[in-house]
């Protein structure tokens, strides 16, 4: 999808209750992920992190690749060809994304638009 897209995410909390997310306003690809921790992260973590890549946790790595990877809409790139960075996230054909968390419970938020 292309062109300036307007993206509001609700999501039940656990009170059964909804609420609004997030709002973006942006051009170009989105994605969006949420995970809540789990020790699986653990075992396959050198599956999908790089050397190189910058992150609080791994549920932050994991979400963020998750994210970029859905927005980045291309089967030819893999979670380790992600590269999560101090403020952005570059794909291998040069395309950068911004992501932004959200804490929701135990479970993180990640949305990925294209910068």
């Amino acid at each position: 999808v292309t062109g300036v897209q307007t993206c509001a995410l609700p999501i039940c909390d656990q009170a059964a209750r909804q609420r609004k997310l997030c709002y973006h306003e942006c051009e170009g690809a989105v994605g969006v992920d949420i995970e809540a921790p789990r020790s699986q992260l653990d075992r396959v973590a050198g599956k999908f992190m790089r050397a190189d890549d910058e992150c609080e946790s791994l549920l932050h790595a994991w979400t963020a690749k998750e994210a970029v990877y859905k927005a980045a809409g291309s089967d030819s790139i893999t979670i380790h060809d992600i590269a999560v960075a101090a403020g952005t996230v570059r794909i291998p054909d040069g395309r950068e994304f911004a992501v932004e968390y959200q804490v929701i419970g135990e479970a993180l938020l990640a949305v990925a638009r294209e910068i």
